[in-house]
């Protein structure tokens, strides 16, 4: 829908550009620093456009190198279901049904509990089944697009190595240059320089 002025986007692009280029030079940065997302996210037809780029890109990048996942076809089947929907496809009941399906289907992949003080922690074994878990969500629940949308972009950027962590690494920069990318070629050409409304604060 593209409902953000052009301004408003290029600030955010150069954010995660910035990001990018600290990342190449050891900088570390923790999921906070992708907050702007939210912003970006608002608009629902934006966020499921920005869902199926990262899904595809996900998709491309297992098809180069099967040895980062163990389940490809999945990978497959999910996109294949998934991606009418962002054409304009209309989600009946039974369809809604299935797609819920789907989702619980990625989440059993790799829904491991380690019971910690209490409580069970999930441990994620495969990011990229969690990428393709979340964009389903973004699809599944419109109306939180500005938060699906966000934990997709941190989910598609943030890596997980033995020895190093989990976070921003310097692994998640081309990662993050896919977001701005996506963003930016989103908005290329489209100008609208109408101010975006600014949310009132409600007197307590």
């Amino acid at each position: 829908m593209r409902s953000h002025t052009t301004k408003t986007v290029t600030n955010h692009v150069r954010t995660i550009n910035g990001m990018v280029e600290g990342l190449r030079n050891e900088q570390r940065y923790n999921g906070e620093r992708l907050e702007m997302m939210r912003k970006l996210c608002n608009d629902t037809e934006d966020t499921l456009l920005f869902a199926l780029c990262l899904v595809k890109k996900v998709q491309t990048s297992v098809h180069a190198n099967p040895d980062l996942t163990t389940h490809k076809n999945l990978i497959d089947e999910s996109i294949a279901l998934f991606e009418p929907y962002i054409h304009g496809k209309t989600i009946t009941a039974k369809e809604m049904m299935q797609l819920k399906i789907q989702v619980a289907t990625l989440e059993a992949a790799q829904d491991l509990f380690i019971p910690t003080n209490g409580e069970r922690i999930r441990i994620i074994r495969d990011w990229n089944v969690l990428v393709l878990e979340t964009a389903f969500n973004c699809l599944l629940y419109p109306k939180e697009s500005a938060e699906r949308g966000c934990k997709l972009a941190r989910h598609y950027a943030e890596v997980s190595i033995p020895d190093r962590g989990t976070g921003f690494l310097l692994e998640s920069a081309d990662r993050l240059q896919d977001i701005a990318d996506f963003w930016a070629n989103h908005y290329k050409g489209h100008h609208n320089d109408n101010p975006e409304p600014v949310e009132e604060e409600v007197a307590a």
